[in-house]
């Protein structure tokens, strides 16, 4: 019998592959510019203060891009930050596109521990598979679920999937008691509100 685990670990698989296969296809740069659009129209953003803080990720492997969102957040001059892993826990540190970068755990880059600790209120999520409820099929290690549950018991915390439009999962998405929901998505495709 098939457990959730298993599930899961089957739908990663899948959702791997059809984003290798499409960033094969596509100019990545441009489309992670057409994302940059979809996500600067999403209310999360438009509407707050340049004060409020906003995570962003350094991708790895085939992750869709989101520095060039940065960089456009950086210049309308929003405090922004990268989250860095410590132990079992993401914690989130200060950037600019100044910011000395070094190598962090599973391939990413992260500011050092020189740069400030930052608490986001709103945060840009990297995935394999999201759906339109906003579920999000992570990496399976937690560690954005942690984060998320731990900031949102002190403060309101909002989260923007980050994806090419083919990591949208078509069936439902298995989903559990610690899995936290996204607010909205952003693809090179569209902005998907998922809940208001």
């Amino acid at each position: 019998m098939r457990t959730l685990s298993d599930t899961k670990k089957l739908l990663r698989s899948d959702y791997l592959a059809r984003r290798s296969r499409f960033i094969r296809t596509c100019n990545t740069q441009e489309v992670s510019l057409i994302l940059s659009e979809h996500a600067l129209a999403w209310e999360g953003i438009t509407h707050i203060s340049r004060s409020i803080p906003i995570a962003g990720y350094w991708p790895t492997d085939e992750e869709m891009d989101p520095r060039p969102l940065l960089y456009l957040l950086e210049e309308r001059g929003h405090v922004l930050c990268l989250p860095c892993v410590v132990g079992d826990h993401l914690i989130f540190r200060h950037w600019t596109s100044h910011t000395p970068l070094m190598p962090g755990r599973f391939g990413t880059s992260e500011p050092s521990t020189d740069a400030e600790p930052i608490i986001p209120q709103i945060i840009l999520v990297p995935l394999i598979g999201f759906n339109r409820k906003g579920v999000r099929l992570g990496q399976g290690k937690g560690y954005y679920d942690r984060a998320l549950a731990a900031l949102k018991r002190n403060q309101d915390v909002h989260t923007l999937g980050i994806a090419y439009g083919c990591q949208e999962v078509s069936e439902d998405l298995p989903q559990e008691s610690h899995d936290i929901l996204l607010d909205a998505v952003a693809t090179e495709k569209e902005l998907i509100i998922c809940r208001m």
